[in-house]
């Protein structure tokens, strides 16, 4: 009961949202929720720059963070599935359609492909009535408002879903992640919008992007480099792009939407920001280290070895390039600029702590790499098809759609950012202080 009436609070507040939005403001001209009619959503980017086209071949146990960080930033890509990945999900497709579909013995009940979902999870779904089913499952799920996503982890979102589509324990058509393919290499970006209150995971966004794969709802943009984006319904936009609507068959709409997907792919976003701003946190503290003619005894290889953390000596190895050779470093620099200071002992704590609180965002970004690696080549959905010794298949039902490790790395990496925010306030503080 408590569940059902949080739920119904949720529900409540989102209604409250929307209501407030569209509501009107004395003096201001009453504007619609542009999320419901694709006219006048601010997307990101509002144009690309031209460039060259970047390639990249999915095989379902490849793909690299690097790669992902090319998906972000590529102003092109030409992405394509391995042809052993094709084989393999023809293979687990053919054999699980076929499970689900015999007659004698009775077939075993399957959430999601001859079954229904959440509470209606006991009612059959005919094979007759399973197209439409599939496209119910994506209306259904795909309710939520703005603001919307970066076009930028939209785009990895599908190609980190293709890419755990091509393991083949999905159990859907090579046809499906291709499709998503097509989108991607053609400028076609769905636009996800952020804000609901259903289930967890990624049911929403990617409810949407279903929709828009198939043409039966939602907004998509189309970019072409060097031009504007165009932002329409996602059936416009498909006609103008040359791209034919997905028509999704037994158990392909869950698979689209059951997984941490669009987290792995903001998690992208947010490590590709991270490891720039903490290139940026070292070259900012290597000039402040000689603005303030701070004592370089602090970055000594001794003191970090000693302290056996690893990201930390790295640090600490980087500072010291930086400021190798400069004469800001020195007591006859100091007397030059202040005659009293002949005699330091010390830097304060900001100063001589900074390796180890730079060394703590490394070691967090390092861990959120860790744990992305393995989440964009695994199978993320629920239920997952496997090939049993004898050749057939089973269907399993579990949770792998869950995204808590991926989120609790993504808590460690704040922190992080927050401590090396705090230390570069404290250190801007020290630069303006007169003592």
């Amino acid at each position: 009961m408590r569940k059902h009436g949080r739920s119904k609070g949720l529900v409540a507040g989102g209604t409250a949202l929307l209501v407030a939005a569209a509501s009107p403001v004395p003096g201001v001209p009453a504007q619609r929720r542009t999320i419901a009619d694709c006219a006048n959503v601010s997307v990101d980017p509002p144009r690309v720059p031209d460039g060259p086209v970047v390639p990249l071949r999915l095989d379902g146990n490849s793909l690299t963070v690097e790669q992902a960080f090319r998906v972000l930033t590529a102003p092109r890509l030409r992405v394509s599935l391995a042809a052993a990945a094709t084989r393999t999900m023809s293979g687990y497709r053919r054999d699980a359609v076929a499970l689900v579909t015999r007659r004698s013995p009775p077939p075993p009940r399957v959430y999601g492909w001859n079954q229904a979902l959440g509470p209606l999870k006991d009612r059959p779904i005919t094979p007759a009535e399973s197209k439409e089913f599939q496209k119910r499952v994506l209306a259904s799920h795909g309710v939520a408002t703005e603001p919307v996503l970066p076009g930028r982890i939209a785009r990895l979102a599908l190609v980190i879903r293709a890419n755990q589509m091509a393991r083949g324990h999905m159990g859907v058509r090579p046809e499906l992640p291709g499709k998503f393919l097509e989108l991607v290499n053609k400028g076609v970006t769905p636009v996800l919008p952020q804000v609901g209150s259903l289930g967890s995971g990624d049911l929403q966004p990617m409810a949407v992007a279903g929709q828009v794969a198939t043409g039966t709802g939602g907004c998509a943009s189309w970019v072409r480099p060097g031009g504007p984006t165009r932002v329409g319904r996602a059936a416009d936009i498909l006609r103008a792009a040359g791209i034919a609507p997905a028509e999704l068959e037994m158990g392909e709409a869950l698979p689209i939407m059951s997984g941490s997907t669009v987290v792995a792919a903001s998690a992208v976003a947010a490590l590709h920001r991270a490891r720039a701003q903490a290139d940026h946190a070292e070259g900012a503290f290597a000039l402040f280290m000689e603005a303030l003619r701070a004592e370089a005894g602090s970055l000594d290889p001794r003191t970090h070895d000693e302290r056996r953390i690893p990201e930390e000596r790295a640090v600490a190895a980087r500072l010291r390039r930086l400021v190798r050779g400069s004469e800001f470093m020195t007591d006859r620099t100091r007397v030059r600029f202040n005659p009293e200071d002949s005699h330091r002992v010390q830097d304060a704590v900001s100063v001589r702590a900074a390796p180890h609180i730079l060394a703590s965002l490394r070691r967090n970004m390092d861990h959120v790499g860790k744990v992305l690696a393995p989440e964009m080549n695994a199978s993320t959905s629920n239920p997952l098809v496997f090939r049993e010794a004898g050749g057939g298949v089973e269907f399993v039902m579990g949770g792998n759609w869950d995204g808590a490790v991926l989120g609790h790395s993504l808590d460690a990496l704040n922190a992080g950012l927050v401590d090396a925010g705090v230390l570069s306030q404290e250190l801007s503080a020290r630069l303006l202080s007169s003592r």
